[in-house]
C-alpha cells in the first residue's frame, strides 16, 4: 500500500505541472517495427513480428525542478502462434539547489503473453546527497523498493524487496574517507522464503609527495563486513539450497581454463535477474567462464540464469566443467560429478541453467567453463550466477546466517633519486574471514627499477612475488622476474628484448618454473610500408608431472599503401612446441598466414577482401564485402565468405539502409549459409520519431 500511494502521488505532481511545460515541449514519440523469417534443409520456415511504440518528456519546469515521465508499449507474434505484450510507464522527479540535490522515480512493467498470467514489476527509487563546498563531508543518501507478481491463482510469482543506503565522504589535503551502510530485507511468499541483511564499508586513501615531487608515496587501506540472514519454512527431510556469500565474481572468454586470470564482474552478483551482466554470441568462438571467490564455503550447486528463451539446440547442446583453483589464475579441473538441467520460469521468461554437484565441492576459488556448442546458435544474455549450498531441514523452518570480514592494505612508493633513475615499491596485505569456510591471507610485494641512459634506450627491472595462504592448506607462493630493454636508433626502426622468469611454489618446494625470451623489431622501410618481427621462446620445466615443454613462435607483419585508395596488409605465424616427458616425447608445430586488401576509391565505395591459411586444419577461407552509399539517404552492404576444408561452406550476406525521411528509415538484411546444410534469414526493420 505504501508503495502504490508513494508511486500515485508522483504520478500526481506530474499531472499538475505538465500543462506548464507541455505546450512548449511536445511529447517525444517513437515507433518501431521489425519483422524476421527463417527457414532451411533442417527446419521448417520460421517469422516473427514485433512492433514498439514510446511516448517521453523530460523537462526542467525551472531552475530548481526537473520532471518527466514516459510510457513504452511493445508486442510480439510468431509463427507458433504465441504472442506477447509489454507495457511500461514510469515517472520522475528531481530537486536541486545550493545545498542538496533529490531524485524520485518509479516504473511498472507490466506482461502478458499466450498462456500465462499477466505478470506485473514495480520499482520505486529515491536518492538524496548533498551540494556543499569540498569542506564540508559529502553525504548520499538512497531508497529503494521492488515487487514482483503475477494474477495466476495461486501466483507463482509474488516478492518484493527494499533497501537502505547511506554514505559519507570527506577529503582534506591528501587524505580521503569514505564509509557506506546498507540495509536490505526481501520476501518471497511463492518460495516462502525471508531475507535480510547488512554490510559495511570503510575506506581510507592517502597520496603525498616530497622532495620537489622527487618522491611519491601512497596508501589505501579498506575493512569491510557483512551479515546475511536468511529465513526458509520447509518441511522436514527437505534438502534445501541456500546461495552463499560471494565476496567476488568473475568472467572471461578463454579458450585456455588451465591458465587463466578472469576479469571481474559484479553484475552476476548484484541480485538483478532482469538487467544482462554479459552477452554470448557465437561470434566470440571461445568458451565462455565464470567464477567467484567462495572462500572454501561448502558449494552444492551452481545456477546460472539466462534472460529471455536461449533457442532448443543452444540449451540441448551445452555442456560445462567445474574448476577450481587457489588464486583466479591457475585452475584444475575438478573430479566433483556434476548433473546439469534447465529450469524456467515461465512468468518473467528466464531459463536457469543448473549444474548439481554429486558431492560437496570446497575451494576458495570455483568457476564453470560453458563449452561453446557446436553449430548456429542465437546470442543469449546471462544475468546472474547464483552459488549454493545444500541443507537438510530439521524443522518448518531454516535459519542460515552468513558472515563476511576482510581488510585489505596496500602501499606505493616511487622515487626518482637521479633524472633518469626511477625505483617503484609496492607491498599489499588482504585477509578474508568468511563465517563459514577458510580464512584466506595474500600478501603481495613487487621492487622495479628503470634506467633511461638516453633518450632512445631505456632498461627495466622487475620482481614480484604473490603469497596465498588458505586455512588448512599448503601455501602457494608465485614469484616473477622480468628484465628488458627497449632501444630506437632511428625514427623509423624500434627494438625490444625482455626475459622473463616465474616459478610457483606449494610450502617452499618448486612446482614448476618457466623461462621466456621475447623480442620485438618495428621498421618503417619506406612511408609507405612498414613491418614487423616479433620472436618468443620460451621452457617450462614441470617438477610434479617430471615434464619439460619448449616452445617457439615468429610473427611477420606487414603493410603497405600501393595507393592511396588502396591498402594490402600480410601476416605469418609459425610456432612450434616440444615436450619430453616420462610417457615419451612429442612434437608439433604450426604454420598460418594471410593477406588483406582493403579498396576506398571515394566516400560512396568501399570494398575489402582476404585471404588465408590455417595448417592445424589444413584450411583456407576467403571472404569479400562491399559496402556503396548510393546518397545520403541509401547504403548498401554485401558480404560473401568461404572455407574451404575437407567440405565447402559458404557465407552470404546482403542489407539495405534507407533514410527515407529524416523520421522514418527503414533496415533490410538477408543471410544464406550453406555447408552440411543450407540455412537461409531475412529480416526487415523500420522506425518513426517525432
Amino acid at each position: 500500500m505504501k508503495f502504490n500511494v508513494m508511486l500515485a502521488g508522483i504520478g500526481v505532481l506530474l499531472f499538475v505541472v505538465a500543462p506548464r511545460f507541455s505546450a512548449a515541449d511536445p511529447i517525444h514519440w517513437n515507433a518501431n517495427w521489425n519483422y524476421a523469417r527463417s527457414g532451411g534443409d533442417a527446419q521448417d520456415v520460421r517469422w516473427n513480428l514485433g512492433e514498439t511504440y514510446g511516448a517521453s518528456i523530460d523537462r526542467d519546469v525551472n531552475r530548481a525542478t526537473n520532471m518527466g515521465g514516459a510510457l513504452r508499449y511493445s508486442q510480439r507474434r510468431d509463427s507458433d502462434d504465441q504472442w506477447q505484450g509489454t507495457l511500461n510507464p514510469s515517472l520522475s522527479l528531481g530537486l536541486r539547489n545550493d545545498l542538496f540535490s533529490l531524485q524520485v522515480g518509479g516504473n511498472e512493467s507490466r506482461r502478458k503473453r499466450t498462456g500465462a498470467d499477466e505478470a506485473i514489476n514495480r520499482a520505486l527509487s529515491s536518492s538524496f546527497s548533498t551540494s556543499l563546498a569540498d569542506v564540508w563531508p559529502q553525504l548520499r543518501l538512497n531508497y529503494s523498493r521492488s515487487e514482483n507478481y503475477d494474477k495466476a491463482s495461486p501466483p507463482k510469482q509474488d516478492s518484493w524487496s527494499e533497501s537502505y543506503n547511506g554514505s559519507l565522504s570527506y577529503a582534506l589535503g591528501g587524505l580521503e574517507a569514505f564509509y557506506s551502510g546498507r540495509y536490505n530485507r526481501s520476501e518471497d511468499e511463492v518460495g516462502a522464503t525471508e531475507n535480510d541483511g547488512t554490510s559495511h564499508l570503510a575506506k581510507l586513501d592517502g597520496s603525498y609527495t616530497f622532495l620537489d615531487q622527487r618522491l611519491q608515496l601512497s596508501f589505501s587501506t579498506q575493512y569491510n563486513e557483512s551479515e546475511n540472514n536468511t529465513y526458509i519454512k520447509s518441511a522436514a527431510g527437505d534438502r534445501i539450497f541456500i546461495p552463499q556469500f560471494v565476496s567476488q565474481q568473475y568472467a572471461g572468454f578463454d579458450d585456455n581454463p588451465i591458465f587463466s586470470a578472469l576479469e571481474s564482474n559484479s553484475a552476476l552478483g548484484d541480485g538483478r535477474e532482469d538487467i544482462p551482466a554479459l552477452v554470448w554470441s557465437e561470434s566470440e568462438d571461445e568458451d565462455l567462464s565464470i567464477a567467484a571467490r567462495l572462500n572454501s564455503q561448502e558449494l552444492d550447486q551452481i545456477e546460472v540464469v539466462f534472460l529471455g528463451e536461449p533457442d532448443p539446440f543452444f540449451r540441448s547442446q551445452l555442456q560445462a566443467s567445474v574448476y577450481v583453483s587457489n588464486n583466479n589464475r591457475d585452475w584444475t579441473k575438478s573430479s566433483v560429478g556434476i548433473t546439469r538441467r534447465w529450469e524456467e520460469d515461465t512468468v518473467f521468461e528466464r531459463w536457469s541453467f543448473i549444474l548439481d554437484l554429486n558431492q560437496t565441492l570446497n575451494a576458495p576459488y570455483v568457476k564453470i567453463v560453458l563449452h561453446e556448442p557446436a553449430g548456429v546458435w542465437d546470442p543469449v544474455q546471462i544475468s546472474e550466477c547464483i552459488w549454493s549450498r545444500a541443507v537438510i531441514a530439521a524443522g518448518d523452518e531454516i535459519k542460515t546466517t552468513n558472515t563476511f570480514k576482510r581488510y585489505k592494505y596496500q602501499t606505493n612508493a616511487h622515487l626518482r633519486p637521479f633524472e633518469d633513475w626511477i625505483v617503484t615499491a609496492s607491498y599489499g596485505y588482504d585477509l578474508s574471514q568468511p563465517g563459514e569456510g577458510a580464512e584466506t591471507e595474500e600478501v603481495q610485494q613487487s621492487y622495479g627499477i628503470q634506467w633511461h641512459p638516453a633518450a632512445v634506450l631505456s632498461f627495466q627491472a622487475l620482481y614480484s612475488e604473490n603469497e596465498t595462504m588458505v586455512e588448512k592448506q599448503e601455501t602457494e607462493t608465485g614469484r616473477n622476474w622480468t628484465m628488458s630493454a627497449q632501444w630506437d636508433p632511428l625514427s623509423t626502426l624500434a627494438t625490444a628484448l625482455s626475459f622473463n622468469c616465474s616459478e610457483n611454489l606449494l610450502d617452499s618446494e618448486l612446482q614448476s618454473r618457466t623461462y621466456t625470451v621475447s623480442s620485438s623489431l618495428v621498421a618503417q622501410l619506406l612511408p609507405d610500408w612498414s613491418a614487423s618481427l616479433n620472436g618468443s621462446w620460451s621452457q617450462n620445466e614441470d617438477m610434479l608431472n617430471d615434464s619439460e615443454t619448449t616452445t617457439t613462435s615468429w610473427t611477420l607483419d606487414t603493410s603497405t599503401q600501393l595507393r592511396p585508395s588502396t591498402r594490402l596488409t600480410m601476416y605469418v605465424n609459425y610456432g612450434s612446441t616440444s615436450t619430453e616427458a616420462i610417457r615419451g616425447d612429442e612434437n608439433s608445430s604450426n604454420y598460418d598466414g594471410g593477406l588483406n586488401l582493403n579498396y576506398r576509391p571515394s566516400d560512396t565505395l568501399q570494398s575489402n577482401t582476404s585471404v588465408s591459411y590455417a595448417g592445424d586444419d589444413d584450411s583456407v577461407s576467403a571472404s569479400t564485402s562491399v559496402s556503396l552509399r548510393l546518397s545520403s539517404d541509401l547504403q548498401f552492404n554485401a558480404a560473401a565468405a568461404f572455407t574451404f576444408d575437407d567440405d565447402v561452406s559458404q557465407n552470404y550476406t546482403a542489407s539495405l539502409i534507407w533514410l527515407m525521411t529524416k523520421r522514418f528509415s527503414l533496415r533490410q538484411g538477408v543471410q544464406y549459409a550453406t555447408a552440411d546444410l543450407a540455412q537461409w534469414s531475412y529480416s526487415a526493420n523500420a522506425s518513426y520519431n517525432f
